[in-house]
């Protein structure tokens, strides 16, 4: 599967992210939603990633993804130490200028 430049490095990046490397994927005022919770602005999202990394230890693998309504939604199996492991979740991406602005996980 072939994925948009700013998606595939998503996925490949590290659990230990640098600034550098998420500031190479995320737009400063990009916009997070996960587990309901919103996260705007790259400080903002910095912060979820080390924390959502940090908690509970997991593996996202994408499977495929499609273009609706002018996002790219990738689903990928979630696996690790959490209740009801492994789940499918789709990524859904809003992307701008080759980095991603918007991305609701559900």
């Amino acid at each position: 599967m072939t994925l948009p430049e700013p998606i595939a490095a998503f996925f490949a990046l590290p659990k230990r992210a640098s600034t550098s490397e998420l500031k190479a994927v995320f737009a400063d005022d990009a916009h997070i939603i996960d587990e309901a919770e919103g996260h705007t602005g790259f400080p903002a999202i910095a912060e979820w990633w080390r924390d959502v990394n940090e908690k509970t230890p997991f593996e996202t693998v994408p499977m495929r993804s499609e273009v609706r309504d002018g996002l790219v939604v990738v689903s990928a199996e979630v696996s690790g130490s959490f209740p009801g492991s492994p789940v499918m979740l789709d990524h859904h991406f809003r992307l701008n200028d080759s980095k991603v602005v918007e991305l609701e996980i559900k």
